[in-house]
């Protein structure tokens, strides 16, 4: 009997630990996807990944869903790298995931070129994950 409590004790920390990675790729896989559709200006997909109230922040100001979703349109994004991801489950339904992202590309005629520091909160209603909450800070 001690050495069944002893393995299921062991046993218990690895498989948590694998969960909380899956869960980690399941959302880097989320945002990259985001990512992805800007690149390949699949506006479809880059709006399904948005919830209704999303708030972006940038240097520019704060941006609601209708303007991040102009905002996009505007851009061509030619490559990017994305690294260095954390992800914090905040509760259940709540996860935020913040990282770096190598950016190569421009909108409305100005580069943004460049290494951003990214944060993404995700929230799960209705049975799907959706970002609520966007923001990159370039980094110096």
């Amino acid at each position: 009997m001690r050495t069944s409590m002893f393995l299921l004790a062991t046993l218990l920390p690895v498989g948590a630990a694998q969960a909380l990675a899956q869960a980690t790729d399941e959302f880097v896989a989320r945002e990259t996807a985001v990512w992805q559709a800007v690149k390949d200006k699949s506006l479809d997909a880059f709006m399904a990944a948005l919830d209704t109230g999303v708030v972006a922040v940038y240097a520019d100001g704060i941006h609601t869903r209708a303007a991040e979703v102009a905002s996009v349109r505007q851009v061509n994004l030619r490559s990017f790298t994305l690294t260095e991801f954390a992800t914090r489950h905040l509760d259940p339904g709540t996860t935020l995931l913040t990282y770096r992202a190598i950016v190569a590309g421009d909108a409305g005629g100005q580069d943004f070129s460049g290494t951003y520091w990214v944060s993404s909160l995700w929230r799960k209603a209705g049975g799907q994950w959706k970002t609520v909450f966007h923001t990159e800070v370039k980094a110096r």
